[in-house]
This record gives structure tokens, C-alpha cells and sequence, in this order.
């Protein structure tokens, strides 16, 4: 028991005076006490990068985890600087289409719904003097990337030309008709949230069904109007959408009749002659060569004319003709008739808004009965 407190009393002794203990004795006080730190980012021996300081890797795993993760980086940074030059040049192109201003618009317009009245107009694009395509391509060969590949020289843009194919038009145009249909069908007690989409993708069907028409027909010319740009052949026949509104409000207006006849003796003939102009004097010329054994040649009157009426047709299909009579027919009949206003204890035409228009009628001041309002 001595020896135990001698013991004890020596370590206590040793730890504080700082002397040396006997061998073969533990003292916890007495070992020195170490002090692990992490090592910064970006110090030697690997200790720098993502998986820096992570005390549950082995020794240089960390280093080997850093130099996988810098590689796929460089990998995904070489293929988007690759991916760049492609997408800025579909961007490019696509916002050249939307490069126009108000006279430009009004412009547009003129040609669009009174082409025949311009007589001595120039239908053929303007080219700007000793510029190239803008996309890559051998140097004075035609490009063969993006949507104007095939064009060996760069047109001038909206803003400048008055002939120049623009989406900003058909774009303004097209959510305009979907808002006029909409709201006809409305007035009709038809509109529920489902129409506005059902319009869309009729519109967008048809318009697709066109330019791959229009596309084939081209392409079966040969020559350089195979190469004809997609977003020009879907810009040129959007137009048809300003028609289109403009035929819908006009019936909304005046009647079935009055939407008829501006479908069938205005906005469609003038869209058919504004396509005939555009297509044969910018993507189906005879100076540019049509087919190397001259059926191109043989075939262009006819396809152009076909192209014409096909546009015609569209802006027959695409009216909502019936929404346009029930409207009609729905305003006519809107004011309480001489039953309806009997039976609601309203004597109709006398001093009741619409008795005359939808019942009884007024013949010297007598009231008269529906069925002698009609005789």
C-alpha cells in the first residue's frame, strides 16, 4: 500500500516538476500532446483541390480524384467550345429574321394585301455587295450548315430590304388568330382553355404540311431552289395569318357574308399572287438554272401556280367560317322574343331594348305578333 502511494505520489511529482519518470510507467500527463492540422487548399503533397482534407481517402487518392474531375471538366469545356460556333450561327441567322422596324412592317403589309396594286415593283431580294454566306463553308462555295445553308451570297436583312422573308410578322400575326378564334368562339359560349391549344396545333399542322410542300416542290425543280431556306419558306407562308385576322374580325363585324367575301375575293387571291411573286423571283428563277435536263423548267409554271393556290385554300381551311355564322345567328336571336317576353311578364316592343329586333315589332304604333312582324 506504501509502495502504491509512492508510486503515485512520484508521478505527480515527475508531471509537475518536469523530471523524468522511471522507466516502465505510464503517465498520460506526461506524453506530449501532438496537434494534427488539415492541410490548405492548394498545399504540396496533394492536399490542394475538390477532394482536399478528406481523412477518409488513402494517402494520394485525393490527387488521383482531382486529376479524373480536371479531365471530364476539359472534356466538357473542348465539346461546348466546339458546340458554340454551331448554336451562335443558328442564333445569328434566326435573329436576322426578327431585324425589322415600322416601315418595314408597313411596307410588308402593302405587299401582303395589295401586291397587285404595286406595278412596278421589285420582288427580287437585294444581296449585299461582296459578302459571303455568313455560316462556314468553303470560300465562295455554298455553305452546307445551318438553316440558309445553300446561299452563296448574304442577303440583306429585313430592316433593309423590303423583299427579304421576316418572322416577326407571322409570329405577331399567328398569336393574334389564335386570340381572335378564341374569342369568337367566346361570343359562342364555346371557350374553354382547351381551344386556345387546339387552334395552335391546327395552325401549326397546316403551316408544317405547307412548307414541307412547298419544300419537296423546290427540291424537285433542282438547281439552286432545292436549296431553298426553311425558316424563309416558313416565314413566307405565315403571312397568311394577316389575312386570317383580318377575316375574322370583319365577320365578327359585318356578318358570314362580308367574311366570305373578303376570304374569297381579297385576302386569299392577294396571298396566292404575293407567294406566285415571291417564289419566282427569289427561289425559283429561271436565270439560276432549274434541273440539268430542263424538266425544272418544264414544271416550274405549274408548281409555282400550284404553291399559289395552295395558299387559297389554307386560309379557306384555316377559317373558323362556322364560329363566324353562329355568331351571326347568335346576335340575331340574342333579344327576348314576344313568347319569351310574355312569359317574363314584359310586354316586347314596348319600351323593352331588342322587343322589335327579336319579337314583336311596332306598325303605327300598334303592337303586332311575331307572326305578323314576318309577313
Amino acid at each position: 500500500m506504501a509502495t502504491f502511494r509512492n508510486v503515485r505520489g512520484a508521478q505527480s511529482h515527475g508531471a509537475g516538476s518536469g523530471q523524468p519518470q522511471p522507466p516502465g510507467v505510464w503517465n498520460p500527463a506526461a506524453q506530449p500532446t501532438t496537434r494534427q492540422e488539415m492541410p490548405e487548399s492548394g498545399a504540396g503533397g496533394g492536399g490542394g483541390g475538390v477532394f482536399a482534407g478528406r481523412m477518409d481517402l488513402p494517402p494520394g487518392a485525393d490527387h488521383v480524384m482531382n486529376l479524373a474531375a480536371g479531365s471530364i471538366q476539359q472534356n466538357m469545356n473542348t465539346r461546348l467550345q466546339s458546340a458554340v460556333p454551331i448554336v451562335g450561327n443558328y442564333w445569328l441567322t434566326l435573329k436576322s429574321y426578327f431585324e425589322v422596324d415600322n416601315q418595314y412592317v408597313l411596307a410588308k403589309l402593302k405587299c401582303i394585301l395589295f401586291p397587285v396594286l404595286l406595278k412596278k415593283k421589285k420582288w427580287r431580294r437585294e444581296v449585299a455587295e461582296g459578302a459571303l454566306d455568313a455560316h462556314p463553308g468553303a470560300e465562295g462555295q455554298p455553305s452546307t450548315a445551318g438553316p440558309m445553308a445553300g446561299l452563296e451570297k448574304k442577303y440583306l436583312s429585313p430592316v433593309r430590304d423590303e423583299n427579304a422573308p421576316d418572322l416577326y410578322l407571322p409570329l405577331m400575326a399567328f398569336v393574334t388568330y389564335i386570340l381572335i378564334c378564341s374569342y369568337a368562339k367566346g361570343t359562342n359560349g364555346k371557350f374553354t382553355p382547351e381551344v386556345l391549344s387546339e387552334v395552335m396545333q391546327s395552325c401549326l399542322l397546316t403551316q408544317f404540311l405547307e412548307v414541307l410542300v412547298l419544300k419537296s416542290g423546290l427540291t424537285l425543280l433542282g438547281g439552286n431552289s432545292a436549296t431553298a431556306p426553311l425558316l424563309d419558306l416558313t416565314a413566307n407562308t405565315g403571312y397568311k395569318y394577316v389575312g386570317l385576322c383580318l377575316n375574322m374580325v370583319l365577320g365578327l363585324a359585318c356578318g358570314r357574308s362580308v367574311y366570305l367575301t373578303a376570304c374569297f375575293l381579297w385576302t386569299g387571291p392577294m396571298a396566292a399572287y404575293f407567294m406566285l411573286k415571291t417564289l419566282s423571283n427569289n427561289y425559283a428563277r429561271t436565270d439560276k438554272g432549274l434541273g440539268g435536263d430542263g424538266s425544272g423548267k418544264a414544271l416550274r409554271m405549274p408548281l409555282l401556280m400550284a404553291f399559289a393556290a395552295l395558299q387559297l385554300l389554307s386560309i379557306w381551311w384555316l377559317g373558323y367560317g362556322g364560329e363566324i355564322a353562329a355568331h351571326s345567328a347568335g346576335a340575331y336571336h340574342s333579344a327576348p322574343t314576344y313568347e319569351h317576353a310574355a312569359a317574363m311578364g314584359h310586354p316586347a316592343g314596348i319600351g323593352h331594348p331588342g322587343g322589335m329586333a327579336g319579337g314583336a315589332s311596332m306598325r303605327g304604333g300598334a303592337l303586332s305578333s311575331p307572326e305578323e312582324a314576318h309577313l
